[in-house]
């Protein structure tokens, strides 16, 4: 199985980080011939070899262990240098099949098939390191759809958004043994874009739902000013900062936007009130001139 190697490595090491099918890193070494998932030194930031946070693999599955703490998570720690809770809870014996080593060893995986590959000579593209995935962690779904369903229901577990890409799904959920519920990369690819337009569908919804209550809300809080057709937006301003409808509207573009918007259905309402009065005092005048008899005489 080959990989496809990552752009931007560094030419003064003999590491390059190569992506396999399934989308997770793994790390080649030129010289030695020699592939693993573990991220070599050479390759960590500054900020990863001053953390007291040190990644690991176990199986391909990568994990952190606090030099300080003697703890070791599945989870990648969102602060350097601050301690998160172990995976092992209280009165509980570790299940050391699953869980990473409190005390990890320090010594690099070698794959045999690198040691195979380097008696071969150079190739292309160095193999993917050998990983055995827990069976006690993986489901076998008897459908395409329950498989589906599986891995929808994983990118929800993550929070996975409408604007995330494949690649930062990935980062996100490519650990989950649900990412695997389906068997090949491009069904993975098709159930993600579905989610994708689905999710961005709802988001868009609940957008213009939220937009249609600020507007209510903002007209509402007008209608307790004193505006008429002259009034202006700083004045408004002046009146309502500190409300919390004014607030609530994003920038101060999109209230000037609804403010003007409100002053529009305001002229035509007193556009129509002016009509109908004015139809009416014709209705009166004309009748009023009906009754006149022809010998009446205009007066001052």
């Amino acid at each position: 199985m080959n990989g496809t190697a990552l752009g931007g490595q560094d030419p003064a090491t003999a590491w390059v980080e190569y992506t396999s099918p399934d989308g997770r890193a793994y790390f080649y070494n030129r010289d030695t011939k020699v592939t693993t998932w573990e991220k070599p030194d050479e390759l960590k930031t500054q900020q990863e070899r001053d953390s007291v946070w040190k990644e690991y693999a176990k199986d391909g599955r990568p994990y952190w262990y606090n030099t300080q703490t003697k703890q070791s998570t599945w989870t990648r720690p969102d602060v350097p240098n601050q301690p998160i809770k172990p995976l092992e809870a209280p009165g509980s014996r570790m299940d050391l099949d699953r869980v990473p080593s409190r005390q990890p060893s320090m010594q690099r995986r070698e794959p045999s098939r690198s040691r195979r590959s380097a008696s071969r000579g150079p190739r292309s593209r160095p193999p993917v390191p050998a990983t055995t995935l827990d069976s006690r962690s993986r489901h076998e779904y008897k459908t395409i759809e329950e498989a589906e369903h599986a891995f929808t229901s994983m990118l929800k577990r993550h929070n996975v958004r409408g604007d995330w890409s494949w690649e930062k799904m990935l980062r996100a959920v490519v650990n989950d043994p649900d990412y695997r519920a389906l068997k090949t990369l491009p069904e993975r690819k098709n159930a993600f874009q579905r989610y994708i337009t689905a999710v961005r569908e709802t988001e868009l919804e609940q957008h213009r739902e939220e937009q249609r209550k600020q507007r209510t809300e903002f007209f509402a809080l007008l209608d307790t000013l004193p505006i008429s057709e002259y009034t202006r937006f700083p004045k408004v301003k002046h009146l309502a900062h500190e409300h919390r409808a004014f607030c609530a509207i994003p920038s101060n573009k999109e209230r000037v936007e609804l403010f003007d918007a409100y002053v529009d259905e305001l002229l035509e309402k007193l556009g129509g009130e002016r009509r109908r009065v004015r139809a009416q005092c014709v209705r009166d005048a004309t009748e009023y001139l009906g009754a006149l008899s022809i010998s009446a005489k205009w007066t001052d």
